[in-house]
């Protein structure tokens, strides 16, 4: 395999783990302490949230990697060196 395909199956496989976590944490949240939980900062999240965005983000690692990786380009066929040059390009 090329260096670019193992990086790309990389990091596909952690943000798939991480997101795992995220609805475990979730699902065993809803169990044990009727569905919610601490962040990092200390905040209640609500666990069904914590799900769903866990679902989201693998959802979008699976099916979405390859238009994420592409660059911005604006209504012209150029690519966007800063967000902000898109409406003055128009």
């Amino acid at each position: 395999m090329s260096a670019s395909i193992k990086n790309g199956v990389w990091g596909r496989a952690v943000g798939i783990l991480i997101c795992l976590a995220v609805i475990a944490k979730g699902i065993f949240s809803l169990y044990k302490s009727g569905g919610v939980f601490n962040n990092y900062w200390g905040g209640l999240v609500f666990a069904p949230i914590g799900i769903l965005v866990g679902i989201l983000f693998i959802y979008i690692i699976i099916f979405r990697w390859d238009t994420l990786k592409k660059p911005m380009i604006d209504k012209k066929g150029r690519k966007i060196r800063f967000p902000g040059d898109d409406f003055r390009k128009w």
